[in-house]
């Protein structure tokens, strides 16, 4: 016996009182799954409208205020530190010339160059140093990181609008390893899922950093 037989031998009886109690039952459970969709659609809806919103303002975190003025003296003063040495690149510090000769362990002498503190052109605000205004750009790549993670970001936007903020910033800190500072590991994470979205990355990003390998390049000789 199918489903719908009780409700035919219903009808065929004539009992029309039970017949149409039986079709409110089914109308009413109709309207209660319509009702359902309904709110699981709306849902949806407000996931994806909260996660557009939540990249959108990280972007705005990483780029504007705080952070987007210690971006901005960061990468002036690596650039024009790599302009001073010809290298026709933004310069790649290391976490030891971040640190400078009085916090550097052991203290050194043998670096002629020390990367510890703004000229007077840059540095703006008197307490910013390069190195903390790299852990701003590098807390807030954390905080991207997490929330990719956690699958709250739209990842479409993600792709759009911070993938390759990640991947110049990961190729800029090259020569700074998680060893240095723990704070580096988001960064890095973020730079390989950024390449999976956008594989053309690494050949973009040659223009400022040289020495970043394009795929497939041949491997360097000498």
């Amino acid at each position: 016996m199918t489903p719908s037989q009780p409700l035919v031998a219903l009808l065929a009886s004539g009992s029309t009182t039970t017949a149409g109690q039986a079709i409110q039952v089914i109308l009413t459970g109709i309207a209660a799954l319509v009702a359902f969709a309904g709110v699981a659609w709306q849902l949806r809806r407000q996931r994806h409208t909260a996660s557009v919103e939540r990249t959108i303002a990280l972007h705005r975190d990483l780029t504007t205020g705080e952070v987007g003025a210690a971006r901005d003296r960061f990468t002036e003063y690596m650039w024009r530190v790599g302009a001073f040495h010809r290298q026709r690149s933004c310069h790649q510090p290391t976490f030891f010339e971040l640190l400078g000769p009085v916090y550097a362990d052991p203290p050194s002498t043998t670096l002629t160059e020390w990367l510890h503190e703004y000229p007077v052109d840059i540095g703006g605000v008197s307490t910013a140093t390069p190195l903390r205004d790299l852990y701003k750009v590098l807390w807030c790549f954390e905080r991207v990181g997490a929330a990719l993670d956690a699958g709250l970001l739209d990842k479409v936007l993600f792709r759009d609008l911070l993938a390759h903020h990640a991947f110049w910033w990961d190729s800029l800190c090259v020569r700074i390893e998680p060893d240095d500072t723990r704070h580096r590991f988001a960064l890095r994470h973020l730079s390989d899922a950024s390449e999976q979205q956008v594989p053309d990355l690494r050949t973009w990003v040659t223009i400022d950093f040289p020495g970043v390998a394009a795929p497939d390049s041949p491997p360097p000789t000498g």
